[in-house]
């Protein structure tokens, strides 16, 4: 079996990291490398997934709260204030 290049596990994480904000991709890929380096590239990004699988709908509800604060929300365009 081929091992990953350098390269291509960058590209791989950031494609990964691309569902969850800018803001968290540090915190992740830290924790994800810290619990899987030692198994190599691919081990890494399984926990990348895994980590981003875990945020992703906290995030999504966190932002969705936030809209109700802010008028300028994205999710708020188009809706009628009570």
């Amino acid at each position: 079996m081929e091992r990953m290049t350098s390269e291509e596990f960058a590209s791989k994480e950031k494609e990964i990291l691309s569902a969850i904000p800018q803001e968290f991709h540090s915190a992740v890929s830290s924790q994800a490398y810290e619990d899987g380096h030692a198994y190599g590239y691919e081990e890494v990004l399984i926990h990348v997934q895994n980590l981003v699988g875990m945020l992703e709908k906290p995030i999504a509800e966190f932002k969705k709260g936030l809209c109700y604060l802010y008028d300028g929300c994205e999710l708020r365009k188009g809706v009628k204030h009570v």
